[in-house]
Order: C-alpha cells, then sequence, then structure tokens
C-alpha cells in the first residue's frame, strides 16, 4: 500500500513539474527577445567560505550585469540571505556588481531573500504591479517564473549560462528543483491563506 501510494505521488509530483516546464518555457527568452524592463531580480545562490559568490551564484550575477550593459533593464535587485555571523550573500553580490562595472544607484538591495519564494514575495510587497525579468539558471527558473505569475507578477526569465557546470551538479540541481516544486505549492497557499485571514 505504501508502496503504490508513493508510485502514485511520484507521478502527481511529475505532472505538476511537467505543467511548470512548459508553461514557464515560453517565457524564457534570449537577450534580443526580451522587452525593455524597469527590473531584473537576481536569486542568492550561497556563498563561498572566503564569503565570495559561488559559481552558481557568480553566473546569476554576471548574467544580471549583461541585461543592464545591454540597455534592456534599468535596475538589478539582489536578492539573498543575510545572518548575524557574517554571512551577507548581497554584499558579496553587490561587489561582484560594481567590479563588473554597475553603478550603485543601478542596484537595489533585498537581504531578506532566504528562498526563491521569499524573495518574488518581497518584489511583489515592495514594488507592487511592476513586470520583472528573473535571473537564474535554465533548472531554476520554471519554479521561479511559476511562483512570481502565481503571485500576480508578470515575469520572465533570463538563463544564466556564462558559466559551464558538471552533469553531476545538473543532475543533483534537477533533482532538488523536482521536489521544491510540491513544497513551494505549499508555502503558496499559506501565503494566500494568510492573506485572506487578514482581510477578514
Amino acid at each position: 500500500m505504501v508502496f503504490y501510494t508513493l508510485v502514485i505521488f511520484m507521478f502527481i509530483i511529475s505532472l505538476f513539474n511537467a505543467y511548470v516546464w512548459i508553461s514557464a518555457s515560453k517565457r524564457i527568452w534570449a537577450v534580443d527577445e526580451l522587452q525593455d524592463s524597469d527590473y531584473v531580480i537576481v536569486l542568492g545562490a550561497g556563498l563561498e567560505r572566503n564569503g565570495t559568490p559561488t559559481d552558481i551564484l557568480s553566473d546569476r550575477v554576471l548574467s544580471a550585469v549583461r541585461l543592464i550593459k545591454s540597455g534592456k533593464v534599468h535596475k538589478m535587485i539582489l536578492s539573498g540571505s543575510k545572518s548575524m555571523h557574517d554571512y551577507d550573500e548581497t554584499a558579496a553580490m553587490l561587489r561582484l556588481s560594481e567590479q563588473s562595472g554597475i553603478k550603485r544607484s543601478q542596484i537595489e538591495i533585498d537581504d531578506k531573500g532566504n528562498s526563491t519564494f521569499e524573495s518574488i514575495v518581497n518584489f511583489k510587497h515592495n514594488l507592487p504591479g511592476e513586470d520583472v525579468i528573473i535571473v537564474t539558471q535554465r533548472f531554476h527558473l520554471p519554479r521561479a517564473i511559476w511562483l512570481a505569475r502565481s503571485l500576480g507578477i508578470n515575469a520572465f526569465g533570463f538563463a544564466a549560462q556564462i558559466y559551464r557546470f558538471s552533469s553531476v551538479k545538473i543532475f543533483y540541481w534537477g533533482m532538488r528543483e523536482f521536489f521544491a516544486l510540491p513544497f513551494n505549492v505549499l508555502k503558496l497557499l499559506k501565503h494566500f491563506y494568510t492573506i485572506k485571514d487578514r482581510t477578514i
């Protein structure tokens, strides 16, 4: 009984992932396809022990820098987590952005982006009604775009692909996304329930 329940559960997750991937793929565009936008949001992805961005985070930041320099986007939002123990993703992202030639006036910071979900919710709260281009790797974009659109944000994706990653890393990240999506559905339901509860 447990086995069949698990099989059904995995089948449902697979269908939902397929739906999200197919629907999001229509909104992942190349530089020359993107419409001009006021904002691009860069989602955090961890730091090395020395406080510098990981390769996956550097890939995202530098890809957003490319969009700014192309003139497609006016401002970049760096969204990541910050703790009391000298861990500050957004500070590291800011340094890399400025080192790459982006002016401080073109950068906004969200240091409460502890997850993809929170980063998207923060954008919705801080800039209601604004469109956004989300920059992250292709395996991560479907979930990020789906979350944004579920929250009423007109979001498009630009795939970070300056760096090349090993097949092992890509497989690991892909599996992580597979299981992250249903978890985010629960977060989304809780978010809407909380809002509804506040209005009663």
